[in-house]
């Protein structure tokens, strides 16, 4: 990377990060579905409307609560990580301290965005009353990713992380 060349996006992220302009989400009680059906087709399916349709709500809950655990694992484990190490100069490849600087704004935002989706959890179980069974302690990334680096030539693995990480500082720098 040219550090004459790049563009650090930090006076855009001051403005519009949803840490400093946004208030606490709160979860509504509206009586609706806590989470999609279509994206739990198990409860859709012919046998579980015939055995169990009463547990619905139950598999829902239970569904959103998997889904908050990953990103939770998804942005303190892997984004995170991988944002700390740039920002801290620990990574294999070596950025100017302007790119280093947005990546600890990543870091910020990623690590909300985590205790964001924790609050939430926290808020599903107050509304329904219904605690989360056991989490998985990783996601199919925490495995994957590793055993990709190894199984990756060191020249192939660096010029792929670089791009992953110039797409996610896109990408953080166009939301809203």
């Amino acid at each position: 990377m040219n550090a004459a060349d790049y563009q650090s996006f930090a006076d855009a992220w001051e403005s519009r990060a949803t840490i400093r302009t946004r208030p606490r989400r709160l979860l509504e009680d509206d009586q609706r579905l806590i989470y999609p059906l279509s994206r739990q087709p198990l409860v859709l399916s012919e046998t579980f409307l015939r055995e169990c349709p009463q547990q619905r709500d139950f598999a829902l809950v239970q569904t959103l609560y998997k889904f908050i655990n990953d990103v939770v694992i998804f942005e303190t484990e892997i984004v995170d990580k991988t944002a700390r190490s740039i920002a801290k100069n620990r990574f294999a490849v070596a950025f100017p301290f302007a790119c280093r600087y947005d990546a600890m704004t990543v870091v910020v935002d990623e690590d909300y965005h985590a205790l964001v989706a924790m609050d939430f959890m926290q808020q599903t179980v107050a509304l329904t009353g219904i605690e989360p069974i056991q989490l998985p302690d990783e996601i199919e990334l925490s495995r994957a990713i590793p055993a990709a680096v190894v199984s990756t030539p060191s020249t192939v693995a660096l010029g792929a992380i670089a791009a992953a990480t110039a797409a996610a500082n896109t990408a953080a720098a166009s939301r809203p």
